[in-house]
Parts: structure tokens; sequence; C-alpha cells
């Protein structure tokens, strides 16, 4: 394997991102899978089921699983949609919300970590290369 793979680098990060991430979450009964959709729900309010898989890019397997653990936890709840009965949204408890009040500060500590001897404007680039990285391979997909 080539050293300079920028796609083994990107995964070798986001991994090691999530473990430290986990880590710090493990404490408040949360994963970092879990923890991503729970910011998502706290940002949006109720939110279905559908939104998150668009915004996340997971299949709906994927994102009901999540669901199903955080709603076995108490840190959110689901109901059907008032316009459609077949699908399904989800909002946070009064214990989900408790629990990203404590867990969002640990959460953006292992996020400070990946960018913590960065230069504002190092931030700036590095998080326009990858978006940018991220909308290539978005058009490959679609030709």
């Amino acid at each position: 394997m080539n050293e300079h793979d920028i796609g083994m680098l990107i995964k070798q990060l986001y991994d090691a991102k999530e473990k430290r991430a986990n880590e710090k979450l493990k404490q408040f009964g949360l994963t970092f899978s879990q923890f991503r959709l729970l910011i998502y729900i706290h940002e949006q309010g109720e939110v279905s089921l559908k939104e998150m898989e668009h915004y996340f890019s997971l299949t709906q397997q994927t994102v009901a699983g999540i669901i199903k653990r955080l709603e076995e936890k108490g840190f959110v709840v689901t109901c059907a949609d008032s316009s459609d009965k077949r699908a399904k949204n989800v909002q946070m408890t009064e214990k989900g919300d408790d629990s990203y009040q404590k867990a969002i500060a640990c959460y953006q500590q292992a996020q400070d970590l990946l960018i913590q001897d960065f230069s504002t404007a190092e931030k700036n680039e590095f998080q326009r290369l990858l978006t940018m990285a991220l909308q290539n391979i978005k058009k490959g997909e679609e030709r």
C-alpha cells in the first residue's frame, strides 16, 4: 500500500477520531454514531428517519438501528409523521437533551484534537479541501 494513499489517510483519520470520540462518549452511554444523529436531532428538532438517511448518507436499516438503540436508552422517541403515517419522525426526550448537553463538550474535545495545531487559515483550507474532495466523489457517483 502506498503511504501517500489519500483515501487510506482519510479512513485512518476518521477511525482515530471515532475511537477517541467513543472513549469520551462512553460515560454518557453513547457511541460516536449515536451522538452524530443526536446532534442532528438536537439541531433540527423533530426530524424524519428519511431526512437522516439522506443527510448522513446511511441506509434505512442503519438509521433505524441507531434510532432504535437511542430510543431503548430513552434519548429519543419516535412517532408517525402527521402527513404520512408510513413515515417515522424522531424527537429528543428530556433525558436525551440532558445527555446531549453533558456530552457535547467531550465530543468537541475529540473534534478539536484533529486540528489543534492548525492556524485559522489552515483550518479553513482543510475544511475547504475536504468539502471539495467530497463533492468530487459525489459528482463521480452521478456519472
